[in-house]
């Protein structure tokens, strides 16, 4: 039987192989639209917060499945992981490309990858903590929390808002239909 701290820890590479996988899916799928909800279909840093998410509920729904001891707060808990993860590669993100002793630093693939790397890190150590913290609400709560960035994510797939957070880096479209 797996602790917590375990579950956390091997979480980490298995989310960021996962999203970092999840990053081709969209194009190696035919670009197929459905694909495309789960995976970034284009640059764009909120395309990429994808590869957080997904990964994330899918790990955490194969530990919810497979375990027998899986705390009331369990939902909340990881909903403040993934919202971590999210607010983290946002913060980086903006902090990087607006550093002005490199400014080609936010168009790195190194770059992005230590921040994407860093995101789930945090996200995974915050989740641990406020596990332990004990001050969380309702499983129903934690279960409308951790929910919501999927009806975010898909809905900008198909209708991104025109703002530069949603635009593709390399051929400055937005979103699945690539409309300028």
């Amino acid at each position: 039987m797996c602790t917590a701290v375990t579950w956390n820890a091997v979480g980490v590479p298995v989310i960021i192989v996962s999203g970092t996988l999840l990053h081709f899916a969209f194009d190696r799928c035919g670009r197929h639209a459905l694909v495309g909800v789960f995976a970034p279909v284009n640059e764009s840093v909120w395309e990429h917060l994808k590869m957080a998410y997904w990964p994330t509920v899918a790990y955490v729904l194969v530990r919810w499945t497979v375990t027998d001891d899986v705390p009331a707060d369990y939902f909340a808990v990881n909903a403040a992981a993934v919202y971590t993860m999210g607010v983290v590669i946002l913060g980086l993100y903006l902090v990087t490309s607006a550093a002005p002793w490199r400014p080609s630093l936010k168009a790195s693939l190194v770059t992005d990858g230590l921040i994407f790397v860093a995101a789930v890190a945090v996200g995974q150590l915050v989740g641990h903590i406020v596990h332990f913290s004990n001050g969380w609400a309702g499983t129903a709560i934690g279960v409308a929390a951790f929910a919501l960035p999927a009806v975010g994510l898909a809905v900008t797939t198909f209708w991104p808002p025109r703002r530069e957070l949603f635009r593709d880096q390399q051929d400055h479209t937005f979103g699945i239909r690539h409309s300028p």
